[in-house]
């Protein structure tokens, strides 16, 4: 998946499994419960770091909308196919958006109220993510949170068996694995978020295997 030179129809094919797995795991969800205990309903600027397809950020608007919030979106990707796929999906939804190509991993980003990562940082090595976590609390005005796997015996067993019931894309199945496998435990997010300067950082537990990052400016 993070091939550059991957075919552009295998890429949406894998993008298209993702946004399954995602769906039915509720990977939007632990985002908005965030949101909500903390911020009361009221116009905030969104920015999706290593958005892919975008569906866990149009899931995660779709609720806030619900909620009674004003969403300002900004998607950004590394992949050019990802913000075309990402950007489609949100205007199908009629949700407007604006798309930023970038490299969250050495780009600065944006300044947004509420900036979001999901499902990101276990393709990274612990010096990546420190620098990301540290670059989106310097884009956050109120809330970053990072979405992500967590390593466990139990999240190894899905990766091996849940993409196979949901996609038929052989880069889902392989890369599957490889993420459960990468994935950090609770305490090693926890380190990075302090090396990242982050300090009053939350990490909780989300099932199935996944675990949330708030941090909250002082």
């Amino acid at each position: 998946m993070d091939d550059p030179a991957i075919n552009p129809e295998v890429h949406r094919h894998a993008l298209q499994g993702l946004a399954r797995l995602n769906k039915l795991s509720f990977a939007s969800y632990p985002l908005l419960r965030a949101l909500t205990s903390r911020l009361s309903p009221r116009p905030i600027e969104i920015l999706d770091v290593a958005t892919g397809s975008g569906d866990v950020a149009l899931a995660f608007a779709r609720a806030a909308i619900h909620c009674g919030y004003r969403c300002t979106i900004t998607l950004t990707d590394i992949s050019p196919l990802a913000l075309s796929e990402a950007q489609g999906r949100f205007t199908r939804a009629g949700i407007e958006s604006r798309v930023l190509q970038l490299d969250a991993t050495c780009d600065p980003l944006p300044e947004a109220d509420i900036t979001l990562c999901s499902l990101f940082l276990h393709h990274l090595d612990e010096r990546a993510t420190t620098s990301l976590l540290a670059s989106m609390a310097e884009s956050a005005r109120i809330l970053a949170m990072a979405n992500d796997l967590r390593r466990t015996v139990f999240g190894n067993i899905l990766a091996r068996t849940a993409p196979r019931l949901v996609t038929t894309s052989r880069v889902v199945h392989t890369d599957a694995l490889r993420s459960a496998r990468a994935a950090f435990t609770r305490m090693e997010l926890a380190d990075l978020a302090h090396k990242a300067g982050l300090g009053n950082v939350e990490i909780k537990r989300v099932p199935p295997s996944r675990m949330l990052l708030i941090w909250e400016r002082p």
